[in-house]
């Protein structure tokens, strides 16, 4: 994380959001998420990626939460410096300490991911969806895979809320 902190220190934030924003969302995640939402979900992202982007995320798709790596900024100009907020192999911990604090059992928790660093969070939630799994120990490790948001959300749509 720290070293690729480094590499940015100097840019300014403004310059990099006009290069890499908007973010490319797949097709049918925000209907999938207004769906989730409407049926009173509490929807987040957990990343090992950076707040800079999922704090934009949780802003385009109207999360309840985002939890990323903080890349420093001071005066609008990355630092070259960042804290470590969701280690790439511990994501499970902070999903437990989501599920904590949003007061809700890991047994009623969906997680969705699509890499190896995703299968601690499967492994602890009580129900893991492989998204586009980038490996086949992602896809055997979820309880069901796909490779399209309109199938994650009509499979939650028929598993959960008829």
């Amino acid at each position: 994380m720290q070293k690729n902190a480094e590499l940015l220190v100097g840019i300014k934030i403004s310059e990099m959001g006009r290069s890499i924003f908007p973010p490319p969302y797949a097709d049918g995640v925000k209907d999938a998420v207004r769906f989730f939402k409407d049926k009173n979900c509490i929807c987040g992202l957990l990343s090992s990626g950076v707040d800079f982007v999922a704090d934009r995320v949780k802003s385009d798709l109207n999360l309840d939460f985002s939890v990323a790596n903080r890349l420093d900024v001071t005066d609008g100009v990355f630092t070259g410096t960042a804290k470590t907020i969701v280690h790439l192999w511990d994501k499970d911990k902070k999903l437990v300490e989501l599920a904590d604090k949003f007061n809700v059992p890991l047994s009623q928790v969906i997680f969705i991911g699509d890499h190896d660093n995703d299968i601690s969070s499967m492994n602890v939630c009580g129900h893991s969806i492989a998204f586009c799994p980038k490996t086949d120990e992602v896809r055997n490790a979820a309880d069901a895979s796909f490779d399209c948001w309109h199938k994650i959300k009509e499979y939650i749509e028929n598993e959960f809320f008829e």
